[in-house]
């Protein structure tokens, strides 16, 4: 499940990072028609994404054998 959870949140900050991007072409056109706001909105959401990644990755899965709850400790 936790495989699943770090794809979605990778796609999701992509697209979010591509519509805001997007949007913003859309109210500035600084460029005519050329999409550059939505991507540079797109790496910004990648550059995130893979930060994300990267941190969710490095850090230990959460279940019972390491769990560091008092309760545990005692053995009861």
């Amino acid at each position: 499940m936790r495989v699943a959870d770090l794809g979605l949140r990778f796609v999701i900050t992509c697209v979010l990072g591509a519509a805001v991007g997007f949007w913003l072409d859309r109210e500035f056109a600084l460029l005519g028609r050329f999409p550059i706001l939505t991507l540079v909105g797109f790496f910004i959401g990648l550059a995130g994404a893979m930060t994300m990644l990267i941190r969710g990755i490095g850090r230990p899965e959460d279940d019972e054998e390491t769990d560091d709850s008092p309760d545990s400790r005692r053995g009861g």
